[in-house]
């Protein structure tokens, strides 16, 4: 048996019933169905075999899902390349993975064209909406396939099926080895504590080059004979004009998003949402004033924040709508096949709200990363996976983030958990974001800055937000220097990149620091 069987059965059930809209275009699951055996038939037809990678540089569309079910069938690995990296980004993935075919929509083509002799383990390229020298296009591709099904021993759960590289918010990513039973439970898990069921409809935006994307609900609709709308990309008012129209029951997005809705007063009442049950939240922490909007606007709809990372497919935890308020902070409480524990230095279990590290097990968890056989010891201790993400657990069982180990700043030997400030930032009146970062300082070893961008609008002196800081921290806490910028750094699953932050503010730092020092001066 292989994950793929889960569409063929549910085809079976229902075959007329809509699986996805896209674009004007609508897909029963017995159509849905046909064009995923009609490709899993072509990339055999190729020379792909079990095991080979099939690489994916698309916007979200139907065919994305199509090679997602068509890869799972035949045993072949899907390997999604995120569509905002530049040419060499994408040749290192290529060439990391050595896939052997290409899917990619035409607004790639330049990209693709630039790295096409330095990717020499690909053979086939394949072209969605568009034509040009390299590719053969998709429709001509499956054209004439057959839409039986592939032989069902073609593949099975312990196949690895997706190598999901990670966001690369610390350097060049790694490949995630995600087996097809890590996607089969990461579905069950959401089915269980979300409760999708045969009647969802679940708006799909999030980019599906991301677990988020691909992974969050739009997996589990399938799973459960229910049915999804995607959109190309995210637009405030096509999301609710969406929402409305389509009556959208289940949504998953980044914090950015929730953040640019919440900046729609004016359209919001133009739309109906008493369909929206559940909104999700993930990627990142969500600001505590921007949940309070949402709920506000979408009062009939329950608000849960989730925490998953790309090695765990996505689903590690999620905060139930009922704890929203009273586990303010909260990442909630492992998944039902999930465990969570948080540990010191020595691997031991920390006490309630003593902060360690995050350790994850369960039948979600990656097999090791892709060709990286050090990286991955060094990532398990036993099957316990290491997040490297610090967090505290109250005494009941609510797990808290507090920063990413790397992130921590040690300033005078205090440590200082850089989420505990941008909290604080994040209630002033006059900001829209705010990340802080640790600089270098010969006294303390770091000093605490914070990287700020205002509303529009609004004007406010490093002064007064060191003072604001000032009173709501403890004193060592506060930040020594503010930046104000226009926008920050951020990767496609809207994470800010720290690691851009703290190059570009430390060269500042240090240039400035010389330029006043005594030997310069004099």
């Amino acid at each position: 048996m292989n994950f793929g069987m889960v569409l063929t059965r549910q085809t079976e059930r229902h075959p007329d019933k809509i699986a996805i809209k896209f674009e004007g275009k609508s897909f029963s699951y017995q159509q849905l169905n046909n064009r995923v055996n009609q490709f899993a038939h072509a990339l055999l037809s190729v020379g792909i075999q079990k095991g080979d990678r099939v690489a994916v540089l698309l916007h979200n569309s139907n065919e994305y899902l199509e090679a997602f079910w068509a890869t799972s069938k035949i045993g072949a690995v899907l390997v999604p390349i995120n569509w905002r990296l530049g040419p060499k980004e994408v040749q290192y993935i290529v060439n990391d993975s050595e896939a052997k075919l290409l899917l990619y929509g035409s607004s790639f083509s330049e990209t693709i064209s630039k790295i096409a002799h330095e990717t020499k383990s690909l053979e086939e390229h394949v072209i969605v909406n568009g034509s040009d020298d390299l590719g053969i296009h998709y429709e001509a591709f499956i054209q004439g396939k057959s839409m039986g099904e592939p032989d069902p021993n073609g593949a099975d759960l312990e196949d690895l099926f997706i190598l999901m590289y990670t966001s690369g918010t610390t350097g060049f990513p790694k490949g995630s080895m995600l087996t097809q039973n890590n996607i089969l439970w990461t579905s069950i898990n959401q089915i269980m504590d979300f409760e999708v069921n045969k009647d969802d409809k679940t708006l799909v935006v999030a980019p599906m080059f991301h677990v988020g994307g691909l992974l969050i609900f739009s997996l589990p609709v399938i799973h459960a004979g229910a049915s999804m709308v995607i959109l190309r990309s995210f637009d405030v008012e096509n999301v609710l004009r969406t929402f409305d129209e389509e009556k959208i029951t289940t949504f998953f997005g980044a914090p950015t998003m929730f953040h640019d809705i919440c900046q729609q007063n004016e359209i919001i009442s133009k739309y109906d949402f008493t369909s929206l049950r559940l909104m999700l939240s993930g990627g990142a922490p969500l600001p505590l004033p921007i949940l309070r909007k949402m709920i506000e606007f979408f009062p009939n709809a329950g608000f849960t924040e989730g925490y998953g990372v790309s090695e765990t497919a996505s689903c590690t935890s999620f905060l139930s709508s009922s704890d929203i308020f009273r586990k303010s902070g909260s990442v909630g409480k492992p998944f039902t096949h999930n465990e969570m524990r948080v540990i010191n230095d020595k691997g031991e279990d920390v006490s309630p709200h003593e902060i360690g590290e995050i350790i994850l097990r369960g039948p979600t968890t990656m097999k090791g990363y892709w060709n990286k056989p050090e990286a991955t010891e060094s990532s398990f201790i036993g099957d316990w996976f290491k997040t490297g993400d610090l967090a505290r657990m109250d005494e009941e069982g609510y797990f808290y983030i507090v920063d990413r180990k790397k992130d921590m700043i040690i300033s005078g030997a205090e440590n200082i958990y850089p989420k505990e400030i941008e909290i604080v930032l994040y209630e002033h009146p006059s900001i829209l974001e705010a990340s802080v970062i640790g600089v270098p300082d010969e006294k303390w070893g770091e000093s605490v800055m914070a990287v700020v961008v205002l509303k529009p609008g609004e004007k406010v002196t490093e002064d007064n937000l060191i003072h604001y800081c000032k009173e709501n921290l403890a004193s060592y806490k506060k930040p020594k220097y503010i930046k104000f910028v226009q926008e920050l750094p951020k990767n496609p699953s809207g994470k800010i990149l720290k690691h851009v932050l703290r190059k570009q503010c430390s060269q500042v730092i240090k240039r400035n620091t010389t330029e006043k020092s005594p030997e310069k001066q004099s």
